[in-house]
């Protein structure tokens, strides 16, 4: 149902409910108001307003909790009122004796909703409690709205719910918020939002080079100009993504090894009209690996062209030097290094090559169960996803981007094939996803065990605070689950501080693993 809700989330809807409920301690009665105006173009076919009476904070261990909340104690009138439109408006009112004390009428709240009875939808609700809280300032971010899903270009809109939960109306509020921790952007809202009522606001839109999958931080302040009386609800994130572009793009991993005399060395890419892709020459580092990354259409077909201006290439008179072209999950295309003055590749993708089964997810490690996970298909080609997701709920999926819910804690697998007329890519990584701390999987980021110098550029200084003496081992794993830095270092009680040359690493997000006698610790870091 999630890929539901938040559709539903996107959409304006087509009724607006006020709500308004008065208790009247001598008499004991509750007086309840309720208007519904709608759009002119919206139906009131099968429309039925319900109205409940909900009480909190009722004393019952159940779930590991020793309340409950918004418990049912009555419908007025229990089978609902069929809504009958005068107009682009209807009105109800309705009284009722319970609650009978002042205590218990503390703890109530009124809902109402609107249901198609055809379909069973709700369509609108509101809520108020039944007596008016003893604060006068309280504005809740309830949700963002924008941005949430995917995004083609650099500029993304900004809106959000807001409710007022204090009495006195909300008529300004204060903004703050950023992309992935960059420059902050700020707004003053003015408007008019009556106690216990919502409002989407729009905030001016966020320009930046956004990444893959991006994190938005939003925080509201200072409602009329004061004081909030419950900073607690002021705050919400919320992740969204880059979209792939619509042609079949793929990424094409260049390594080149130089040999004792770097400067007689260059290489282009082209592509069938002759158009130079990318290109590498002035190298300075002798026998030094040199990768980069190029981003192809996968629909076209290349030429790698090497050149050595001495006519000795690259390999093996002088050094051991050597050319590689890889795709995005690490399958050699092509290879070289013995030539004279240049050598030709062909590079065509456009093969089983083409479909590559790529993935990442919102968060690798949870410290508690019953949490969820929101996968990303990454992959190239296009083609059908079939997910499988050990120890997740579901435990198969053929969504583009599927929510997991993982009710126990250990470490589980997380697969993912695609296919496409015919030809078939499987990406299948153990102990992608952690739950709880299992098999001694420490969460570093309480125990501060392990520290690296973040981001990092050509080496990385790790700090690593040791309970023994001994040998770790210590593992860099890349953004498709591979180990690019696997080293044994010898480790005394206390701190340790290693550095680790990484020139060789692209840029992007890192996995530190540090397996030591006491335990395994992991950090996320990247490299810039």
């Amino acid at each position: 149902f999630v890929n539901i809700v938040n559709q539903i989330n996107q959409d304006s809807c087509d009724y607006e409910i006020t709500l308004e409920a008065n208790y009247d301690e001598a008499n004991a009665n509750t007086q309840i108001n309720v208007q519904i105006n709608k759009t002119p173009s919206a139906g009131s076919d099968n429309l039925r307003l319900y109205i409940a009476l909900t009480q909190s904070g009722i004393p019952v261990s159940w779930m590991e909790m020793n309340e409950v909340n918004f418990i049912t104690q009555k419908f007025l009138p229990s089978g609902g009122t069929p809504v009958s439109f005068e107009g682009n408006t209807f009105s109800f009112s309705t009284s009722d004796n319970y609650p009978e004390t002042l205590p218990e009428a503390q703890k109530c709240e009124v809902i109402a909703f609107i249901q198609d009875t055809q379909n069973r939808e709700i369509l609108q609700a509101s809520s108020v409690p039944l007596i008016f809280p003893g604060v006068q300032r309280d504005a809740a971010l309830k949700k963002i709205i924008s941005p949430r899903g995917e995004f083609c270009n650099d500029q993304v809109p900004v809106e959000v719910l807001v409710k007022n939960n204090g009495t006195e109306t909300l008529q300004s509020l204060h903004f703050e918020y950023s992309v992935n921790n960059g420059a902050t952007s700020t707004f003053d809202w003015e408007g008019n939002i009556a106690f216990g009522n919502n409002a989407k606001i729009v905030l001016p839109p966020v320009n930046a080079n956004f990444q893959t999958q991006n994190i938005i931080d939003i925080g509201c302040s200072q409602p009329n100009g004061g004081t909030d009386e419950n900073p607690a609800d002021n705050g919400k994130i919320q992740m969204f993504f880059k979209a792939k572009p619509d042609t079949p793009y793929s990424a094409l991993h260049i390594m080149l090894k130089t040999d004792s005399y770097p400067e007689e060395t260059s290489w282009l890419l082209s592509n069938t009209l002759g158009d130079t892709i990318a290109t590498g020459a002035s190298y300075t580092l002798a026998n030094h690996l040199y990768q980069d990354t190029v981003y192809i259409d996968t629909q076209d077909c290349y030429n790698f062209q090497i050149f050595d201006s001495y006519g000795d290439g690259i390999c093996c008179d002088d050094g051991e030097g050597y050319f590689k072209l890889e795709d995005v999950r690490g399958n050699e295309i092509t290879a070289g290094g013995e030539f004279a003055f240049a050598e030709y590749k062909g590079v065509d993708l456009n093969d089983a090559k083409t479909l590559v089964a790529l993935f990442t997810a919102d968060t690798l490690q949870f410290d508690y169960e019953n949490d969820s996970v929101h996968f990303r298909n990454l992959s190239f080609g296009g083609g059908s996803p079939f997910w499988e997701f050990e120890g997740g709920i579901p435990a198969t999926s053929e969504e583009e981007n599927p929510v997991v819910f993982y009710a126990d804690s250990g470490m589980f697998k997380v697969s993912l094939t695609i296919e496409k007329e015919g030809l078939t890519d499987q990406l299948e990584i153990d102990n992608y996803i952690t739950i709880g701390s299992p098999n001694g999987i420490v969460d570093n980021f309480f125990q501060k065990k392990l520290v690296c110098l973040n981001p990092f550029t050509n080496f990385a200084i790790v700090k690593f605070i040791s309970d023994v003496d001994g040998r770790i081992n210590i593992r860099f794993i890349d953004a498709l689950g591979r180990t690019v830095v696997n080293q044994e270092r010898n480790c005394s009680s206390g701190e340790n501080i290693f550095k680790i040359f990484t020139n060789f690493l692209n840029k992007g997000e890192y996995i530190i693993v540090i397996n030591a006698k006491d335990g395994i610790y992991k950090r996320k870091v990247l490299k810039k």
